[in-house]
């Protein structure tokens, strides 16, 4: 078992380089489950190179993205001005820490593909940290993307209130 440093240090510079090229096909394709509007606050966690931030920006008051690793949020600052999307901000910070400065200050949250990279007890604790920054009735969507060679087994939503 890779230890929390080992596991961060395989999201470097390297893998956010490669990580440019994957395709935002499926983040289109889940947009049509968002219920956002112009007044929500939205947090993307481990939001990567801010992929997510062209599609909900545009539809809420102010979108944050949050991540460990410094070269995603570099990668995620060049893409917000290359789009010249001004109500998006990048914070470069562990989940955790992030949300205990953010207590109930998010309208809605994202947790996008990214469980999968993170052992059980520590999600547990991510969950339960997100929960703590979405304000009352505050909605969370997770996505965990299912792929097993080249099927793609399926899609899931799941809102909690």
């Amino acid at each position: 078992m890779k230890s929390s440093l080992e596991l961060k240090e395989m999201y470097g510079k390297k893998y956010v380089d490669n990580y440019e090229n994957h395709s935002p096909i499926r983040l289109e394709r889940l947009v049509s489950y968002f219920s956002l509007n112009n007044t929500h606050v939205a947090v993307d966690f481990a939001c990567g190179n801010g992929m997510l931030m062209e599609y909900v920006a545009p539809q809420v008051k102010e979108y944050i993205g949050v991540d460990f690793s410094e070269f995603f949020i570099d990668s995620a600052n060049n893409r917000k001005n290359r789009l010249g999307i001004a109500n998006a901000k990048f914070v470069h910070s562990e989940i955790e820490n992030f949300c205990q400065t953010h207590k109930k200050i998010f309208d809605v949250g994202f947790a996008m593909d990214f469980s999968g990279h993170v052992y059980d007890k520590e999600w547990v604790k991510i969950l339960n940290n997100i929960r703590a920054s979405l304000k009352v009735n505050g909605k969370l969507y997770l996505h965990r993307r299912l792929v097993f060679g080249l099927t793609n087994l399926g899609y899931y939503r799941i809102t909690i209130h």
